[in-house]
């Protein structure tokens, strides 16, 4: 399980992927408690998803995710704009 903020999931972790996706309710949330704000934002990238498939998605930069006693900072999260993520 992961935390940001209120938000606890349970997450797969793919070691070969360099950022974590969210899906848009997430990124709303994220948004509503101040985790991600204007400062975050480090713009627009493309990404090759596991399946081939090219998306567009917005970039932040966030701190405190905590998985059990850890917390990490300093970890890019990215919302893909046409890929539906399932959640």
């Amino acid at each position: 399980k992961l935390k940001i903020g209120s938000l606890v999931q349970v997450w797969l972790f793919d070691t070969g992927a360099s950022d974590l996706l969210i899906t848009k309710d997430m990124e709303s949330l994220l948004k509503n408690e101040n985790i991600i704000k204007d400062e975050n934002y480090l713009g627009i990238g493309e990404y090759e998803m596991a399946n081939g498939m090219i998306d567009t998605c917005r970039k932040y930069k966030i701190d405190n995710i905590k998985m059990g006693k850890f917390s990490v900072n300093n970890i890019r999260i990215v919302y893909p704009r046409n890929i539906k993520i399932p959640g």
